[in-house]
């Protein structure tokens, strides 16, 4: 998996036209999660954005199977105790540093 996405981010940075890049991109996600119709899954939202402009938005499977609520952008979730932390954290740094976030402030 994570081959795959590594693979997905280097082909991001050389694919200059954006409607190739997006189908691609769509393309990609849709192999990758391909849920079974019969057969509900837990939920993932991805968002993936390239200079600042959303190329796919797409939101799958269930936030809850019991009872078939459907995941999506606005699910809240619990952050993990492994990894999950220091890539938050990562990429909220990322963030300041570019200008999009300001730790100072409340």
């Amino acid at each position: 998996m994570k081959r795959l996405l590594l693979l997905l981010i280097i082909s991001c940075s050389y694919t200059e036209n954006y409607a190739q890049l997006k189908e691609q991109m769509n393309l990609y996600i849709d192999s990758l999660f391909r849920l079974n119709q019969n057969h509900a899954a837990p939920g993932v939202a991805i968002t993936v954005i390239k200079d600042g402009s959303i190329l796919t938005r797409k939101d799958m499977g269930m936030a809850n199977l019991e009872h078939q609520i459907p995941f999506n952008h606005n699910t809240p979730v619990r952050l993990g105790y492994s990894g999950t932390r220091e890539f938050m954290c990562a990429g909220l740094a990322l963030m300041e540093t570019n200008g999009l976030l300001n730790s100072m402030t409340s």
